[in-house]
C-alpha cells in the first residue's frame, strides 16, 4: 500500500521532519505515540489495545517494510491459545495489515513524512532451514523497539493476542 506525498504539507512542520526524522525511533515514545489504540475490524471482532507487558516469543510474525522518507520494518507478533487454521492465519495477516496500515497513516499525517508500505509477509521462524530473514527476526531485541500489545476478540469471544513492533532495522537497532 503506498502513501502519496503530500503536497500541502506546512513548512515549519517539514523543518520539524527534517529535524526529527533521524530521531523517529530515538524513543519508544515518539513512534509509539503514532500506534492505533483500536479498531473494529468488519464488524467481526473488535481489535483493542491493552496494556500488558509483551512476550517475546513468537513463532510466527508478519512482516512489513517500510520505505520512504522514514525506512523501518513493522513486525506484528501473534500469540493464541491454539494453533490458527488457514482461514484463521489469512484473518490475522489481514488485522496485522490494517494495524500497520493506520500507524503508517497517522505517521504520515502527523509528520508529513512520505513512506510507503510492502504488503505484509508471514514468516515461520520454526522453518528450516533456516534462512537470513528467520535467523535475523529470531535474534531481534523485541524488547528494546517501540511496541504495543493489541487483543482481538471476535464475536464468539475467541481472543488473540498481537503485538506491534517498530524496527528501523532488521540488525536490531530499535
Amino acid at each position: 500500500m503506498g502513501m502519496s506525498k503530500p503536497e500541502h504539507a506546512r513548512p515549519e512542520l517539514l523543518h520539524h521532519v527534517k529535524a526529527t526524522r533521524s530521531n523517529v525511533n530515538a524513543t519508544k515514545f515518539e513512534v509509539s505515540q503514532y500506534f492505533p489504540k483500536q479498531f473494529n475490524f468488519f464488524n467481526l471482532g473488535m481489535l483493542l489495545e491493552v496494556s500488558k507487558k509483551p512476550s517475546y516469543s513468537a513463532t510466527q510474525v508478519i512482516l512489513f517494510q517500510l520505505s520512504g522518507d522514514e525506512d523501518g520494518w513493522c513486525i506484528v507478533t501473534v500469540k493464541s491459545k491454539f494453533k490458527l487454521m488457514l482461514e484463521a492465519q489469512s484473518m490475522v495477516v489481514e488485522i496485522a495489515n490494517i494495524l500497520v496500515s493506520k500507524f503508517v497513516n497517522y505517521l504520515v499525517d502527523s509528520t508529513g513524512v512520505f513512506i510507503e508500505m510492502s504488503s505484509p509477509r508471514l514468516v515461520d521462524l520454526e522453518h528450516k532451514p533456516q534462512n537470513y530473514l528467520t535467523l535475523a527476526l529470531k535474534n531481534l531485541d523485541y524488547s528494546k523497539a517501540p511496541q504495543k500489545t493489541y487483543q482481538y476478540i471476535d464475536k464468539n469471544k475467541t481472543s488473540i493476542e498481537l503485538q506491534m513492533y517498530y524496527f528501523k532495522s532488521l540488525q536490531g537497532v530499535a
